[in-house]
């Protein structure tokens, strides 16, 4: 199985950009795009996702609203949301990890952190994952009788 990414920007140059970088570091075989977060929001629920890119400022609906639906939504609550900033400021950056997010990058980007950030909550996915099975399987166990 491969892993999914959905990029969330109103710039079809970074998420090109993001696509580039992240294929050239073999992390994912498939990307997934949207240009605002009501498109992402739904393209999360109709597809298996493993990390979200989400800009934190964009038309319609932001990364911060974003995060609000996710997090409304059982299925994909646990969903990897990395926010992607061109703001310095750590308020905005506070608010967002407050309302879930699991990371964040400054933009423009550099590639090695980029990789390294996604690297990690894909690997925090996965293991989530693997434990879900894990506890399903035990859970379908009798249970033994004194």
């Amino acid at each position: 199985m491969h892993p999914t990414l959905l990029i969330i920007d109103d710039s079809a140059t970074l998420r090109q950009q993001v696509i580039e970088t992240l294929e050239n570091a073999g992390l994912f075989k498939n990307f997934l795009e949207a240009v605002n977060g009501i498109d992402g929001f739904k393209i999360l629920i109709d597809h298996q996702i493993d990390v979200v890119l989400c800009d934190l400022e964009m038309p319609g609906m932001d990364g911060l609203k974003f995060l609000d639906m996710r997090n409304g939504h059982g299925r994909v609550r646990d969903t990897p949301v990395i926010l992607l900033t061109g703001r310095e400021g750590q308020e905005q950056k506070i608010r967002g990890l407050e309302r879930g997010a699991s990371d964040y990058v400054t933009k423009p980007f550099d590639p090695g952190e980029l990789i390294a950030r996604v690297k990690v909550q894909l690997k925090i996915k996965q293991l989530q994952d693997h434990l879900r099975e894990q506890n399903k399987n035990l859970k379908s166990f009798p249970t033994p009788t004194p």
